[in-house]
């Protein structure tokens, strides 16, 4: 039986290159634990633009240095996304790494990551943002890519507290005066929820934000509207086993476990519409190998990967292999 773990050996490391290189970073969230522990395996990293392809080109020497598969990589608009795997024994260790290029939505950015670089603070031996910041971004994070706010944050909103100057600075930068002191106000009256009524009128102070630098913001957008039409829908693996493969199941659920993998929906069959779909949302999907006709396969061809091999060592190469020529 294979036990599932977090690659600290990988964040170890890789925390302390950043850190001797001078690299501007933070840990946006889930960094409680890190570098040793992190429970969800979903590490989102900040990154100050001048340091993005270098702090990229180190993460993925070091993945290769210490033995990892890269079995996923996700290059948006705004961020570039990582998986990787490495067996040990009996052991499968794993992460996720989503290196934030910009604070942006739908191309315009919605936070000046500077205002956040200034005020970050030590967490062991990384960075994170001051609280009355994280609290901020996972407001607007929340509001605009969710449309919701959902309960076990609020903990974490109301930490603006300990702050809150800091707050009320990086509100008004970001929103200006009048929809600052009605974020306050909810706040003030515990009433997270309502913030959530404000979302366009966020959506309308980050937009007026943007149009100041109008150049940018239509070449921003540009990339973010390529990225939602084709970039998705190029990322994602396939992967068929054979219906006794004794590791069909660990790998969907080492996917699974990195929120990267598609869970089973009980679906007979798929149509070519639904695999788009599902590869746009959840890049790795493992299927039985008669679960797809002979048609889709040649369609999505260069998406699947045939296990003949039941070592899991062979599995990830395989799945490398797949993302590194879809990524070249």
């Amino acid at each position: 039986m294979h036990g599932i773990k977090f690659a600290s050996d990988l964040i170890n490391i890789f925390f302390l290159k950043l850190n001797l290189n001078n690299i501007n970073y933070i840990v946006l969230r889930n960094y409680e634990g890190l570098p040793e522990v992190n429970y969800s395996k979903d590490i989102d990293i900040l990154i100050d633009d001048r340091d993005v392809v270098f702090v990229n080109t180190i993460l993925l020497n070091l993945n290769k240095k210490l033995g990892y598969s890269l079995i996923w990589e996700n290059g948006l608009d705004y961020l570039t996304g990582y998986a990787f795997v490495k067996k040990v024994d009996n052991i499968v260790y794993s992460i996720k790494i989503d290196l934030f290029h910009g604070l942006k939505w739908r191309g315009l950015e919605y936070i000046d990551s500077s205002i956040i670089f200034d005020k970050k603070e030590k967490y062991n031996s990384l960075y994170i943002p001051n609280k009355s910041h994280e609290s901020f971004i996972m407001i607007i994070y929340y509001i605009l890519y969710a449309k919701n706010i959902k309960k076990k944050y609020f903990e974490n909103i109301y930490l603006y507290k300990n702050d809150i100057e800091n707050f009320i600075e990086i509100s008004r930068n970001t929103l200006g005066n009048l929809l600052s002191k009605k974020i306050v106000t909810h706040l003030e009256n515990k009433s997270v929820i309502q913030l959530i009524t404000h979302r366009k009128e966020i959506i309308k102070s980050v937009f007026d934000k943007n149009v100041t630098k109008f150049s940018l913001m239509i070449r921003n957008n540009i990339k973010h509207v390529y990225c939602e039409l084709i970039t998705r829908y190029s990322f994602g693996v396939i992967i068929l086993f054979d219906k006794n493969c004794p590791e069909k199941d660990l790998v969907k659920n080492i996917f699974v476990d990195l929120g990267i993998g598609y869970e089973d929906q009980k679906v007979d069959n798929f149509s070519i519409f639904s695999l788009m779909k599902i590869l746009r949302y959840n890049p790795l999907i493992v299927l039985d190998n008669d679960s797809l006709s002979n048609l889709q396969k040649k369609i999505f061809s260069k998406k699947v990967v045939n296990i003949k091999s039941s070592k899991l060592e062979d599995i990830f190469l395989n799945i490398e292999r797949q993302v590194e020529s879809y990524n070249k």
